[in-house]
């Protein structure tokens, strides 16, 4: 972000008595093994158009591949990964109140599970994998 945008989420974050840390950019080859130092990953999207739907975003994969717990919209598709792993809790309504009351649901035993179940499912979440679903298809509707 701006340095201006980053100088106020900080001065938010210090706030916070270190519950809340704001890191520095990393490389996105670092990024997963960065984020694994964190216990929640949280991706608040707000649902103002249809294909808010379907959205899965890179980061929900992300968080579930560093282990961590999740904390994302309620949306249907990021909604049905998170309940189908187990992963952690949904965000219901994308305001501050909203996300606030989402990451406070978190307490240290469900942080562990999610974060479990995070590791468990990462393997099977990963473009490893799903690439070959995604080739099967592309193969289907490119034959004659």
């Amino acid at each position: 972000g701006s340095p201006s945008e980053t100088e106020r989420l900080q001065s938010m974050a210090a706030r916070s008595d270190g519950r809340v840390v704001i890191e520095p950019p990393v490389p996105m080859t670092e990024m997963v093994s960065c984020a694994s130092a964190a216990d929640i990953g949280v991706f608040a999207l707000p649902n103002s158009n249809p294909q808010a739907d379907y959205c899965l975003p890179n980061k929900l994969f992300e968080y579930a591949m560093a282990g961590l717990a999740l904390c994302v919209s309620d949306v249907p598709e990021m909604r049905s990964v998170v309940e189908q792993y187990d992963l952690g809790f949904l965000i219901e309504a994308v305001t501050p109140e909203g996300i606030a009351g989402a990451i406070n649901a978190f307490r240290p035993d469900t942080i562990d599970r999610f974060r479990a179940n995070s590791l468990l499912a990462a393997p099977g979440l990963s473009w490893d994998k799903e690439q070959i679903n995604f080739l099967k298809l592309v193969d289907l509707v490119s034959s004659p």
